[in-house]
């Protein structure tokens, strides 16, 4: 049975440094791929503008545009830092207390002869749910299969060795 506990602790040393490496990796892929998935709707987003802004006849209208779209800020180009890359900020979400992730896109337009900033914006909280039921998937099927892999190799190994011991017993 010492050469059994002996294998079966490797195994498990092997297998749990296996997840200590995976899951973090597998953590920052997974958000890179989100982040990346947002900017491309972040940028699709964008190219929409030049067609909401060809409609835009009148300061009223551009107030319309403002009220009607909820993930679109519209301010004065000279009021806010300017950002040429999608970024990521922290502000209030649906929950007033708490401050979620949003990934946050700027464009440089001109709308009725005034330089703007158009600040299209998506929240990251959906992103953030399904990356932790994926990584608790990840762990919980990396335990179950480190489970029936050392629950097989006992009961093979008892089988193995049981003529062995058996003889050891005389």
């Amino acid at each position: 049975m010492k050469l059994l506990n002996y294998t079966s602790s490797r195994y498990l040393l092997f297998a749990a440094l296996l997840l200590l490496i995976s899951v973090p990796v597998f953590y920052v892929v997974l958000n890179k791929i989100f982040i990346n998935a947002i900017d491309k709707d972040l940028f699709r987003q964008a190219e929409e503008i030049p067609l909401h802004i060809s409609v835009i006849n009148s300061d009223r209208d551009l107030e319309l545009w403002k009220a009607l779209d909820n993930d679109l800020e519209i301010m004065d180009a000279d009021s806010v830092a300017f950002h040429a890359k999608p970024f990521t900020e922290k502000k209030p979400g649906k929950d007033k207390n708490k401050k979620d992730d949003f990934r946050i896109l700027q464009e440089k337009k001109n709308i009725l002869g005034k330089n703007y900033v158009i600040q299209i914006e998506s929240s990251m909280i959906e992103k953030e749910d399904l990356t932790k039921t994926i990584l608790l998937i990840q762990l919980g099927s990396f335990f179950f299969l480190l489970l029936g892999a050392v629950g097989i190799n006992y009961f093979i190994n008892k089988n193995v060795w049981k003529p062995f011991y058996e003889s050891l017993s005389f």
